[in-house]
């Protein structure tokens, strides 16, 4: 039997917000199982809190202070999206009604026009309730052309900001300032995450990932925004993460010393030949007021080895 692979860092490319990483942790075999005609060996790992972390706070800036610093500020309901020119790298638009305008010249139950640039993987969806930081397009913008408005998702570091409807009177300049210090705190201790495979059937395989929360606070994840990433036979495959019995888009809140399992999916055909997989699990969003956890935790790669 081989030995245990070392642990492995960022890869190149990897343009993922605060990611966790976790060069010095040793590997566990954990799990055997015969997949068609071959026996493979899975390694895996659960990371603890003493992963080096870029958090919002690192040399390029705090994201705090970037967004409050925006133009305007407003908390939404979107409209409707248009993702029309996404596709050759050009902006997506959407329509949304001010709920409450937290910052700026924007008034409350006025509606508004803003455009977000396709690098930052705008997924907007009508219905949503969503924290806008927006700044002005200036006349004649290359870019946003048909907007006024566009949100500064460059500072964001890839987080989709949510909040509660029936929240948005304590949404004020101070709680936001002080919601996203604790969005930090909680990318400090990132959740442990273990894994184990099973064979589903003949032509797919589920690997089952264990969140423990590992601070002496709760933290939230929302269901739909758990994704698990890897690279294999020269592409790339990122799959969500379902939880049993939790709807599309639900929160799931994590008590301190507790766990909640998901399970990704994944076809034997896309890793046929493949020895390694090296897993990214990421979150991406927060809601306010709620302690959320968003980031990015890679930990040692599942190892697929011929026996």
């Amino acid at each position: 039997m081989e030995a245990a692979p070392a642990c492995v860092d960022q890869p190149n490319g990897w343009n993922q917000p605060f990611i966790h990483l976790a060069p010095d942790l040793s590997c566990e075999e954990i799990h055997v199982r015969k997949l068609s005609e071959a026996t493979f060996i899975l390694f895996a790992v659960t990371l603890s809190a003493s992963t080096t972390t870029v958090s919002v706070n690192d040399e390029r800036g705090g994201v705090g202070d970037s967004l409050i610093n925006a133009e305007a500020i407003v908390a939404v309901q979107i409209l409707d999206t248009d993702y029309t020119a996404t596709a050759a790298d050009g902006p997506m638009y959407a329509h949304a009604k001010v709920l409450k305008a937290v910052k700026g010249r924007l008034s409350d139950e006025s509606k508004l026009r803003f455009g977000e640039s396709a690098w930052c993987g705008p997924s907007y969806k009508p219905g949503e309730f969503r924290v806008l930081f927006l700044k002005r397009v200036e006349s004649g913008d290359n870019y946003f052309r048909s907007s006024p408005w566009a949100s500064l998702c460059s500072f964001s570091r890839g987080i989709d900001f949510f909040f509660l409807a029936d929240k948005k009177e304590v949404l004020s300049l101070a709680s936001l300032k002080s919601f996203l210090r604790e969005v930090q705190d909680a990318q400090s201790v990132p959740p442990g995450i273990s894994v184990r495979v099973d064979q589903r059937d003949n032509a797919s395989l589920d690997l089952f990932l264990t969140l423990s929360n590992q601070s002496t606070q709760e933290f939230w994840l929302n269901q739909s925004r758990v994704t698990a990433s890897y690279d294999a036979n020269n592409k790339r495959y990122i799959r969500n993460v379902e939880f049993a019995d939790v709807k599309d888009g639900e929160w799931v809140k994590i008590l301190p010393s507790r766990n909640v399992t998901g399970t990704v999916r994944i076809a034997l055909e896309e890793v046929k030949g493949v020895h390694d997989i090296a897993l990214l699990v990421s979150h991406t969003c927060v809601c306010f007021p709620k302690r959320c956890w968003t980031g990015a935790v890679k930990f040692a790669p599942i190892r697929l080895t011929k026996h």
